[in-house]
């Protein structure tokens, strides 16, 4: 039988498809290509991976390990990481317990040497112990792993990430910026462990996301993050608070670590259901009688807030350079409305902002089902004009923009100009005094049935 290419000794297929990547790569040859070999044998296979680019991988977290100590010649081509752990087949318990015990200062290592190019992790649900230290390091780690980006997402509960794997996992990095986004029935049952910090963590840019989510997981999260980021690094914050104790725990963060922040941007959690939400009461605006007048958010210094003083639960007074600010209003019936919706945000401006480094202050205008709401009168549930009595000259001299954001029901999607045109008309109407500073900016789109 004639020897065929698979016959050829590894080193001279190595050769060969060096050859046809130095083509590809340098010459530019369209007819050439090094991933169908991949396909033909387990021979071939094992010499063309080497050879081949994985700018995005997405795969079982013990499986990319053993690849790129498998092949680290292209490990070094990796830009995006997305890991998971798999489910053994027809089990309902993750297989975790080895897998995710590989998540620690050796998986840092494996990828700092194996892909130096990664900019990008993305980490989904990976149950697993964190090691303990003695006590929490004040300072960060000099070989954390550095990236662009770390996304975290929580979607199984008990199955999935738990506080404090998710806090060791964060100090063992040093990203720009940090996502963490809770799923479905992502939620957190043990109490967080501060001994299980690396190392804190500076991180620039934070963003807490959370979406259909019964649990009310945010006011935990906050606290954890309080004491694994590091003081002075945060510069832009994006947090969806779903409950008045997240708000609060937003505070307390923003105490420890919230010096520098420059950006703020809130955002409520409302039900998906359209109908629901014209009933439903943000945290942010409204009394809540399930809960007690007072609560204590962070055990280890305890402060009781006033759940009933609105826009006091969230101070951000300590954000001394703090240029932007964004937070949602929500448009609801007259009849569950016991004081003008702009109250929450007037407050938090008259009372909190920084008056000399504000620059730019942006309300998002949720439900509103006709362009009268937005009509300077006293009857409005609105009040839009507050704003325009406490962002005056004297008091924010440096504003460059104010926008309002307005969000309509999806039933005026035919007449959208009409609408848009209305809108425009009725904010400088009724924000009379930003509009003649040239810092009023109105912008409309349609809301997600």
């Amino acid at each position: 039988m004639s020897p065929t290419l698979t016959d050829l000794p590894a080193e001279l297929l190595h050769m060969i498809f060096s050859e046809l990547q130095y083509l590809i790569r340098d010459f530019r040859c369209a007819c050439y290509s090094i991933r169908p070999s991949t396909l033909t044998c387990i021979k071939l296979r094992k010499v063309a991976v080497d050879y081949l680019q994985f700018p995005h991988v997405e795969c079982d977290l013990a499986h990319f390990l053993r690849f790129i100590r498998d092949h680290p010649r292209s490990a070094p081509t990796v830009r995006n990481l997305d890991l998971y752990v798999e489910h053994p087949s027809g089990s309902t318990i993750p297989n975790a317990t080895a897998d995710g015990s590989i998540l620690n200062a050796d998986f840092v290592e494996a990828i700092q040497e194996f892909c130096p190019n990664v900019v990008s992790l993305a980490l989904k649900d990976i149950t697993y112990t964190p090691p303990v230290t003695q006590e929490n390091n004040a300072g960060p780690r000099t070989e954390s792993l550095r990236l662009q980006r770390l996304a975290l997402t929580c979607a199984r509960g008990a199955l999935g990430w738990s506080l404090s794997s998710l806090m060791h996992v964060v100090s063992l990095t040093a990203p720009r910026e940090l996502v963490v986004q809770i799923e479905g029935d992502g939620h957190f049952e043990e109490a967080f462990d501060p001994r299980v910090v690396a190392g804190l963590s500076a991180i620039a840019d934070l963003a807490v996301r959370i979406s259909d989510s019964n649990k009310k997981p945010i006011a935990s999260l906050l606290h954890a993050l309080s004491q694994t980021l590091a003081p002075d690094s945060l510069k832009t914050i994006e947090v969806q608070y779903d409950s008045k104790e997240s708000l609060c725990a937003l505070g307390e963060l923003l105490q420890h670590i919230g010096a520098n922040v420059i950006k703020l941007t809130v955002i409520a959690s409302p039900p998906s259901d359209l109908e629901q939400r014209q009933d439903w009461i943000d945290p942010f605006d409204g009394q809540s009688r399930s809960l007690p007048d007072e609560v204590v958010v962070n055990l280890t210094t305890p402060q009781r807030y006033n759940l009933y003083s609105d826009w006091t639960l969230l101070d951000i007074r300590p954000c001394k350079k703090l240029e932007y600010l964004a937070f949602p209003i929500h448009v609801r019936r007259r009849n569950t409305v016991d004081k003008p919706l702009s109250h929450v945000g007037v407050g938090l401006l008259a009372n909190y902002a920084p008056q000399e480094t504000l620059r730019r202050v942006v309300v998002n205008l949720h439900g509103v089902s006709r362009a009268g709401t937005l009509r300077k009168s006293s009857r409005s549930v609105l009040q839009l004009q507050q704003f325009d009595k406490v962002l005056t000259h004297a008091r924010f001299p440096h504003l460059l923009e104010f926008g309002l954001h307005v969000g309509f029901t999806p039933h005026l999607r035919a007449e959208e100009n009409a609408f848009t045109r209305e809108c425009k008309d009725s904010a400088r109407w009724t924000l009379h005094g930003l509009s003649l500073r040239g810092v009023l900016k109105t912008q409309c789109h349609s809301e997600v049935e």
